[in-house]
């Protein structure tokens, strides 16, 4: 695993990892996504509720680490989030009904901030293997403070809901 390549690639497979285990929140984030997609009057509803918040990242699953970064911007703007989702008419879209349904779980805020807590280096990671020109030295040294990170995770924390 002397190549970058390998040792970003092996990082996604982690955040795949946890891409599954957080079920709710991934849906949550397929959910939210849907709602927003080609829908200029709930944009612009949630620019009117959430001045000064960016709008919710749209994560591709290609693009290596973008789960992970949405899932700290959710844990960041939760509250407003759910505000701009009380506003919605769950009888507009089957999406919407899921994102809200979603929304009112027990443990979902939760979840995310474990994930911003303990997992956001992943993506912080992916991101500076992908610089170029990094010594081999360096892109090494990145991949072991992931791990040392995740070690240190409290004994009995789990990665299941």
């Amino acid at each position: 695993m002397i190549h970058v390549t390998c040792l970003a690639h092996g990082l996604q497979r982690v955040a795949e990892t946890v891409r599954f285990t957080y079920a709710n929140v991934n849906t949550m984030i397929s959910s939210v996504k849907k709602v927003f997609l080609k829908a200029p009057s709930r944009l612009q509803l949630f620019r009117e509720i959430a001045v000064g918040i960016p709008l919710p990242p749209t994560p591709i699953i290609t693009r290596w680490g973008t789960w992970i970064e949405a899932a700290n911007y959710y844990a960041e703007n939760f509250e407003v989030i759910k505000d701009v989702f009380n506003q919605l008419d769950p009888e507009e879209s089957q999406s919407i009904k899921e994102a809200q349904s979603i929304l009112r779980k027990k443990g979902i805020k939760e979840d995310l901030i474990f994930i911003r807590g303990n997992l956001a280096c992943i993506s912080v990671a992916i991101t500076k293997l992908e610089e170029r020109g990094l010594p081999l030295q360096k892109n090494i040294s990145i991949t072991e403070e992931v791990v040392s990170s995740l070690s240190e995770l409290k004994k009995g924390t789990s990665l299941v809901n």
